[in-house]
């Protein structure tokens, strides 16, 4: 069994406790985690986040960082080989944290927007690996991000097409002591139902956690 602790509030344009329960649930109901949710990070400078395999950060601070010695704490937990899944807005927190980018493998470029929620298809680039193995394009209706950049390390797992560029929606990276996945889909509950979206949830946290 892996604990996951998963990050949320500080969002305003979602509905993050209510996408924190359907993940929580969600996961748990897979089996393999177990799931504590809460809007203080304050948490990552104490001990108790020794209890936990993995992190996954469902918030959008925007241009807003944590504290330094808050900053200093979350890293220094990574490089403790814990893994940490980013979860759709959370590509777009701490904005000039260059060490936050380099983590992730991604950040939103100066032309950063997404069009109205609604209708695309995830095409799987590579379904060899453990979270897309095997996997198949399929559609769902979420919010797409568009100009999102990754960096040389990130490998890119799934995309979208948008006006016939290639829109990022999954990647990896692996870091010697941890290992980071990206999901930008998730805007609402709704959008993380379709089954696609659900196994790349599910299989991404059981990465990121060394359960795959």
């Amino acid at each position: 069994m892996k604990n996951i602790l998963l990050l949320g509030g500080a969002n305003p344009a979602h509905k993050p406790r209510d996408v924190a329960a359907h993940v929580a649930d969600y996961l748990e109901a897979s089996g393999g985690v177990k799931v504590a949710i809460t809007e203080d990070t304050g948490i990552l400078e104490t001990a108790a986040i020794d209890a936990y395999d993995a992190f996954l950060l469902y918030l959008n601070t925007r241009e807003e960082r944590w504290p330094q010695s808050r900053e200093a704490a979350f890293r220094q937990a990574l490089a403790r080989g814990k893994g940490l899944l980013v979860l759709h807005a959370g590509v777009l927190s701490f904005r000039g944290w260059e060490d936050y980018t380099q983590l992730i493998g991604g950040w939103p470029t100066p032309d950063f927007y997404h069009p109205p929620y609604g209708p695309f298809v995830v095409h799987i680039d590579d379904s060899t690996h453990l979270i897309t193995e095997r996997m198949v394009d399929f559609a769902v209706r979420d919010e797409l991000y568009a100009n999102v950049q990754l960096t040389p390390q990130a490998r890119l797992l799934a995309h979208a097409k948008l006006n016939g560029n290639v829109q990022p929606l999954l990647w990896v990276v692996e870091h010697p002591h941890t290992r980071v996945c990206t999901l930008l889909l998730g805007h609402d509950r709704a959008a993380l139902q379709y089954p696609g979206a659900a196994r790349l949830l599910q299989r991404g946290v059981a990465w990121v956690a060394g359960e795959l």
